[in-house]
C-alpha cells in the first residue's frame, strides 16, 4: 500500500521505490500539484551565512523568497511555472555553493522544475545522501 505524504518545509525528495510518495504545492501562482515516490531528507530552512559583501546574514529561505517572489530583481515574482532557464540555474548554484548545500541544479531538468519543485544533483556524499545521486529540492510555495 501507498501512503501519499505532503511536504513539510524545506528538503530533498530521493526518488526511489520506498512505498511513501511525496506531494508538494508548486510553481508559484499556478498552484501545481507535483508528487513522486521516494524518501524525504529534510533542510533546515533558517541555515544561512553571513554574506559580507552584501553585510547580512542570508538563509535559503530568504534567497529563495527573493528569487521567485519579492525580491526587487526578481524574474518571477511568484510566477515561475515554465520551467527554469540556465540563468536561473547559473544564479541558484553559486547561492548553493555559497549556502554549502551540498547539492546544485540539474541542467538536464530544467524544463521539469519550476518555483518549489527543483531538479538537483548531490555534490557531496553524506549519510543520508550519495554523491552524484538525484533528488528534487522542495520547499514551502509561494501563493
Amino acid at each position: 500500500m501507498k501512503r501519499e505524504i505532503g511536504t513539510a518545509g524545506m528538503g530533498l525528495i530521493v526518488p526511489c521505490p520506498s512505498g511513501f510518495t511525496f506531494t508538494n504545492q508548486t510553481g508559484g501562482y499556478a498552484c501545481h500539484q507535483r508528487a513522486q515516490e521516494g524518501v524525504f531528507v529534510p533542510i533546515d530552512d533558517y541555515a544561512g551565512k553571513y554574506d559580507e559583501l552584501a553585510e547580512k546574514f542570508l538563509t535559503l529561505k530568504d534567497w529563495l523568497n527573493d528569487y521567485f517572489i519579492n525580491g526587487k530583481d526578481s524574474p518571477y515574482h511568484g510566477h515561475c511555472y515554465n520551467g527554469l532557464t540556465l540563468a536561473d540555474r547559473a544564479k541558484m548554484n553559486r547561492f548553493l555553493t555559497f549556502m554549502e548545500a551540498g547539492f546544485r541544479v540539474n541542467q538536464a531538468r530544467l524544463k521539469d522544475s519550476e518555483e518549489a519543485w527543483v531538479h538537483v544533483l548531490i555534490t557531496r556524499t553524506t549519510p543520508s545522501l550519495k554523491q552524484g545521486e538525484r533528488a528534487i529540492f522542495v520547499w514551502d510555495n509561494s501563493d
